[in-house]
């Protein structure tokens, strides 16, 4: 709440979830009112898709990592913090001025022109294989949440009209795709958690009367990297 009021934010959601099982400790959201006040309105954090920006260069760098076996140390030109993608109507510039860049300073400083570049280097021939992997790590998958109104995740594909030159490196910092931040959640939950993917669930038992009847879950997971 003080950091909603500080920057006067439109909104905010924190999740808590433990990392080996999935269950989600607790779940705030606060939205502005007209009235310039903080409230519990709707529950963004599972059902409001926003763009993942810069959160997405990390299943990125994944991709690269899982199916070219990289390393941080692999090298991309950054073109000094400018640089226009094919057929992109604006150039995009970074905050830091990077040139030849080792892969783990590009996401340091979090540069959308090492990652784009980087992704449209190895899969411009087929982007499909970028997509897939991003499947692979559960990204393009409707959240398992024992909640009602989870939407679809919104990954594009070549066979999508809004598909474009530019869509796969947008894609690969975040751009002209959507999840929650329950979604985004999941995949950094599972860096914690040493490559296994465990989904996220909120209830753990019933109660009938005085007495407490544990949900059966599946409990099998695995491993996305």
């Amino acid at each position: 709440l003080r950091q909603l009021e500080k920057y006067e934010a439109d909104f905010g959601t924190v999740i808590l979830m433990d990392v080996k099982t999935g269950q989600i400790k607790s779940i705030v959201n606060l939205k502005r009112t007209e009235q310039d006040m903080y409230a519990e309105i709707l529950n963004f954090a599972v059902a409001r898709q926003i763009e993942p920006g810069s959160t997405m260069k990390l299943a990125s760098i994944m991709a690269y990592f899982e199916d070219y076996g990289g390393s941080v140390e692999d090298t991309i030109d950054c073109k000094n913090g400018k640089y226009r993608f094919q057929g992109a109507p604006i150039d995009t510039y970074d905050s830091k001025k990077l040139g030849l860049a080792s892969l783990k300073e590009v996401f340091a400083h979090s540069s959308n022109i090492g990652i784009g570049r980087l992704i449209y280097q190895y899969y411009d021939s087929d982007p499909d294989k970028f997509i897939n992997r991003l499947y692979s790590f559960g990204l393009g998958q409707k959240s398992k949440i024992d909640l009602m109104g989870v939407p679809i995740p919104k990954l594009l594909s070549p066979k999508d009209k809004a598909w474009s030159r530019i869509a796969l490196p947008w894609m690969s910092f975040g751009y002209g795709i959507n999840f929650t931040a329950l979604d985004i959640l999941t995949l950094y939950n599972t860096i914690a958690n040493n490559g296994y993917l465990v989904y996220p669930y909120l209830g753990y038992a019933l109660r009938e009367g005085s007495e407490l009847r544990q949900i059966s879950r599946d409990t099998i997971r695995h491993t996305i990297c």
